[in-house]
């Protein structure tokens, strides 16, 4: 089921272990104009000036999680 595959992605990526910090917020603008409020996490450990690992959080203006989107900076 697609579900619990993107759940696995989610649980692999995500470390809910540990502690996370806001980092930014604001809107997330999409492709059709619309715009979303957004928060950007980082683990709280994660003392350099960019964080290594961000985690994005879209929500729907009644508050529900339209979508989330962890990402490592490599460089």
């Amino acid at each position: 089921m697609v579900t619990d595959v993107v759940y696995q992605k989610l649980s692999a990526d995500i470390n809910t272990q540990k502690t996370f910090e806001i980092i930014k917020t604001g809107y997330k603008p999409l492709i059709d104009g619309s715009s979303f409020p957004m928060i950007q996490y980082k683990y709280s450990d994660d003392k350099a000036a960019e964080p290594k690992e961000v985690i994005t959080a879209v929500f729907e203006a009644s508050g529900k999680i339209l979508g989330i989107k962890p990402y490592k900076i490599t460089k």
